[in-house]
């Protein structure tokens, strides 16, 4: 057994040690918080990241469908309205996923945002349903990801 091996399972032995304490004891809680807090911010990390990339789905999937798919209440706000919010839940979304740790700007995830505007309208110019690209859609996108990015820093505490 290697020593990578035995620090994994001295790691799970010591986990699991502090969890029977906390059954029957009560009282040695904290430390069981302590161990486990990083692994459930790992989950709740990868929570966040299978919710963007589910929602880089969505948006495909959404732009592929045809006009006469697509509700009709989605026609009283401006296209350019739709792409903005549409962007800036993504912003938001991409923050949630991959945001934390960084002490600047995240233009990684600006970058793949605006980047995916673009390869969303080529996709609708592609597909040939009566949609076709919009140089001022993939901008709204830009300006929509850098806005849910933006708030996404200031007002979400990490």
């Amino acid at each position: 057994m290697g020593s990578s091996e035995r620090v994994v399972k001295t790691a799970a032995v010591q986990n699991l040690i502090w969890v029977s304490l906390l059954k029957f004891g009560g009282s040695i809680q904290f430390p069981v918080l302590l161990i486990f807090t990083g692994l459930e911010k790992d989950m709740f990390m990868m929570k966040w990241k299978i919710g963007f990339f589910i929602y880089c789905g969505l948006v495909l999937y959404l732009s592929s469908l045809s006009p006469k798919e697509i509700p009709d209440a989605a026609f009283s706000i401006p296209d350019e309205a739709l792409h903005f919010i549409e962007y800036a839940l993504m912003g938001v979304l991409g923050w949630g996923a991959f945001g934390h740790g960084s002490s600047g700007f995240p233009w990684a995830i600006f970058a793949f945002c605006c980047c995916f505007g673009i390869v969303d309208e080529c996709f609708q110019d592609w597909l040939n349903r009566s949609r076709t690209a919009d140089v001022w859609d993939a901008a709204a996108d830009a300006v929509g990801a850098f806005s849910g990015l933006l708030l996404s820093m200031v007002f979400w505490k990490r």
